[in-house]
């Protein structure tokens, strides 16, 4: 299934992999985890805290299930 979103805390719970994109390019591929945590991109690095974001609402989602 191919999941197109803005939604950084989607992506973190529901893909495996995913493809960071600017402008209609493909910046950085790989396992979401790696990607969010260690963004090897500049520009993946630069979203405005999203990994971290993402890592901590479905952390905080995990514990209220």
């Amino acid at each position: 299934m191919l999941l197109i979103t803005h939604d950084l805390s989607v992506v973190w719970r529901m893909a495996g992999r995913v493809a960071m994109m600017q402008g209609g390019r493909i910046l950085e591929t790989g396992e979401t985890e790696a990607v969010f945590r260690y963004p090897a991109n500049p520009y993946t690095a630069a979203l405005p805290g999203a990994a971290t974001r993402a890592a901590r609402a479905s952390e905080a989602c995990a514990e209220h299930v």
